[in-house]
């Protein structure tokens, strides 16, 4: 597999149908949907999104939102041998599509923390469709375990900031984090390339090609 084609599988309600207990899901004031993903899944097919083989392997993934380059690298090629690393892998892609979510969204007023607690959020309700288990986890992941219980146990699996105060302190409080939690306009829209525009040629109209591919980098690098 490639890196694009782990995200196409991912991103795919038929391939992954845990997605369907995911979402949606809504931090007050945006909401997750699964038509969202679904486009963001039409984007890395046409290329508008572009999804990078990072040249160090590793179990890592993060999204770089830039208007002509946004760019998800992965460090994987593949899903793996067994359930569990394909969980893992493809939690960790989702994580990184909630944020280009976000970019497709042009939320520039969306907080680091905000967003973050979106994509941990989305990540835990992932794992949890999958059947695991809190167990002992700690940090930003059992905060975001319990903000995917609260979304679950919610009417409408809808949550304000101000009922998931222990998500956003840990990512605050994270090294990650720390120095950039309260900064905004870092989601600032994904750029469509231009459509072809008709033209004349000896009386038959014909598609222009365009020099400019359109196309975009969604990264994956990971923390």
């Amino acid at each position: 597999m490639s890196a694009q084609q782990c995200l196409l599988a991912t991103t795919d309600p038929r391939q992954t149908p845990e997605l369907n207990q995911v979402f949606p899901f809504t931090i007050v004031p945006v909401t997750y949907t699964l038509p969202g993903l679904t486009t963001i899944r039409s984007l890395i097919m046409q290329g508008t999104i572009y999804a990078m083989q990072d040249r160090h392997s590793g179990e890592f993934a993060t999204y770089s939102s830039r208007t002509r380059s946004p760019t998800i690298r992965v460090g994987f090629s593949d899903f793996g041998t067994d359930s569990d690393t394909r969980e893992s892998r493809k939690g960790l892609l989702l994580h990184e599509c909630i944020h280009a979510l976000q970019d497709n969204r042009a939320a520039t007023w969306m907080r680091v923390d905000t967003a973050e607690a979106a994509a941990y959020t989305a990540q835990c309700l992932f794992h949890r469709a999958c059947g695991r288990t809190r167990g002992e986890l700690s940090g930003i992941v059992a905060a975001a375990w319990d903000a995917a219980d609260r979304i679950q146990r919610s009417s409408g699996r809808t949550v304000a900031e101000s009922d998931i105060p222990g998500l956003l302190s840990a990512i605050r409080v994270h090294a990650t984090y720390a120095n950039e939690y309260d900064r905004t306009g870092r989601y600032d829209g994904i750029e469509r390339p231009p459509q072809p525009q008709p033209r004349e040629s000896g009386g038959c109209s014909v598609s222009a090609l365009g020099s400019d591919s359109g196309v975009r980098l969604l990264r994956i690098l990971g923390m």
